[in-house]
This record gives structure tokens, C-alpha cells and sequence, in this order.
């Protein structure tokens, strides 16, 4: 439970798989691995992301909300 990747194989397209889409073909296979570390404090979350160029300022704006989201979600809990 210290480690997670996960590797897109794929685009999805109104609920149907299709991985010859065009927009895709230069960005898969990608990954995203999450790893989990425990401290005396809390736990350290490392993420890292394969991105497109085209894709990084949108990363790099949502990513920091969503782990903000996800880190209010694990203090509640």
C-alpha cells in the first residue's frame, strides 16, 4: 500500500475505449505513481505524472486543488 502506478493504455470517447485516437498517440503509454510515506508527523504523498507539454499548465494549476482536496478528505477521516 506504499506504492501505486498506473499506466493509461488508452482514451475513452463517450464511454467507448479507443486507443488510435490521434490526440493520444504521442502521449501513451503514461503513468501516474503515487508513493505513500509514513513519518512521525503524517504521511508525505509523492506524485509523479507523465504530461504533454500542452497538458502542464493545467496540470500544474489542478493538481495542487486536488491534492489539497484529497488532504482535508484523509485529516477528516
Amino acid at each position: 500500500n506504499a506504492f501505486i502506478s498506473i499506466r493509461h493504455l488508452s482514451f475513452t470517447t463517450n464511454g467507448v475505449e479507443d486507443p488510435e485516437n490521434e490526440a493520444i498517440k504521442g502521449w501513451l503509454p503514461a503513468y501516474e505513481n503515487y508513493t505513500f510515506q509514513a513519518s512521525a508527523t503524517g504521511t508525505t504523498l509523492t506524485v509523479e505524472l507523465d504530461v504533454t507539454e500542452a497538458l502542464e499548465p493545467y496540470m500544474l494549476e489542478a493538481w495542487p486543488q486536488a491534492l489539497e482536496k484529497l488532504k482535508a478528505i484523509c485529516e477528516a477521516a
